[in-house]
């Protein structure tokens, strides 16, 4: 049976489960606040269509691997989690005690990142194809 939040990830397609060991929080500093440390903790990544866009959540390792790249770009603040296919990543920050979802071009700066809300409002603009 499926634990309580991890209903929140059922618009997500095609998740492939952790195998083995559990990951520690990719994010720690953020706790069960971030939404992405519960989908990795029983997920080891994701990729298909939600509504209108495709949305791929990369692995944890992938995670460490382009933020290197993305550090250049964008403020530390910012962290990375997924892409669409199509030149765009998303990530969030944190306001405050609120994780905000955010979208960004593959290419360009702080001025390019478009805020798309909490978890729910992510998932709903990203279906919508509201996220570019």
């Amino acid at each position: 049976m499926a634990m309580k939040w991890q209903l929140m990830f059922e618009a997500i397609p095609d998740k492939i489960p952790v195998s083995g060991k559990r990951h520690t929080d990719v994010w720690p500093e953020h706790g069960d606040k971030c939404e992405m440390n519960l989908f990795y903790r029983s997920f080891e990544k994701a990729g298909g269509w939600v509504g209108d866009s495709f949305l791929r959540i990369w692995s944890p390792e992938e995670v460490r691997e382009y933020a290197a790249n993305l550090v250049e770009q964008y403020p530390e603040a910012y962290s990375f989690f997924a892409t669409d296919g199509g030149g765009n990543v998303f990530g969030f920050c944190q306001d405050g005690q609120t994780i905000i979802y955010v979208s960004a071009p593959n290419i360009g700066d702080e001025d390019d990142i478009k805020v798309l809300g909490n978890w729910k409002e992510f998932l709903e603009r990203i279906a919508n194809s509201d996220h570019v």
